[in-house]
């Protein structure tokens, strides 16, 4: 990860910036040098007791456009691409990235909810770039081309991605928009008996099986190459401590002296 930060003029001296309270100021420039390399600090409310900032300098923050934050608790600092630039060889991906995959980046290099990119007039569409985010120097597209199929390939996709999802709504959870396309992203890379195996692992280990249990799942499996439901199948094993058994070697022969 690069150790490196920095932060832009057009952000930080501007009137609506330097109104705000200085403890919401030094708050936002301590949650900058916390952040990893996609602009994501895990830890914003303990930032905010360590500085001796309040509740109101973090709602302040959000409220004013420059963080955005997630039902975990997990925040994102909307301005990160205009003042931060990581080069390819030193980028560390985030490891949020269920809250990751909600962001889009518009036109102003600033990050948004996809959701809210998706309410934008037509004529502005052309101006952002809708479910991308980029990865270093790369601005990777999340919709593919693999997955703009059409016939018998598409429809079995979606039949899948409709068992899965009901799977899923049997242990009372419904997905939305975004976890639809991540859950079809899923199914497409690892193969639906992976993604199968995945909730059946949730439903047997997690406390409270949530979406974001089941990408936890799933993003270990595509860091780790998995791709079949064997090779699932004994991570989930060395995951959960039970013992793996390896295949049996080859037999040698014991000769006595005199045979």
């Amino acid at each position: 990860m690069a150790q490196r930060r920095m932060f832009s003029q057009k952000v930080v001296e501007t009137d609506r910036f330097l109104d705000m309270a200085l403890t919401a100021q030094t708050l936002y420039f301590h949650l900058g040098m916390s952040a990893d390399d996609d602009g994501f600090v895990g830890n914003p409310k303990s930032i905010k007791r360590m500085i001796g900032a309040s509740d109101d300098d973090l709602k302040a923050l959000v409220e004013r456009g420059y963080l955005i934050i997630f039902d975990d608790g997990v925040v994102a600092i909307k301005d990160w691409q205009v003042s931060n630039y990581v080069k390819k060889d030193r980028y560390t991906p985030t490891i949020y990235s269920t809250d990751r995959k909600q962001l889009a980046v518009d036109r102003n290099k600033r990050y948004q909810l996809a959701t809210a990119v998706d309410e934008l007039p037509v004529q502005d569409r052309t101006t952002v770039e809708p479910r991308r985010i980029q990865n270093g120097s790369k601005v990777d597209p999340q919709v593919r081309s693999s997955q703009v199929k059409s016939g018998k390939g598409k429809d079995s996709l979606n039949e899948t991605t409709s068992a899965a999802e009901a799977k899923l709504k049997s242990l009372h959870i419904k997905l939305t928009p975004t976890q639809q396309r991540i859950l079809t992203d899923y199914i497409e890379k690892l193969s639906p008996a992976v993604v199968d195996f995945a909730i059946d692992s949730m439903a047997r280990f997690a406390d409270k099986p949530r979406f974001n249990y089941l990408d936890r799942i799933l993003s270990r499996y595509q860091a780790s190459g998995i791709c079949t439901l064997h090779q699932a199948q004994e991570d989930d094993d060395l995951y959960h401590g039970k013992a793996v058994q390896a295949p049996p070697g080859p037999v040698i022969p014991i000769y006595k002296l005199g045979e």
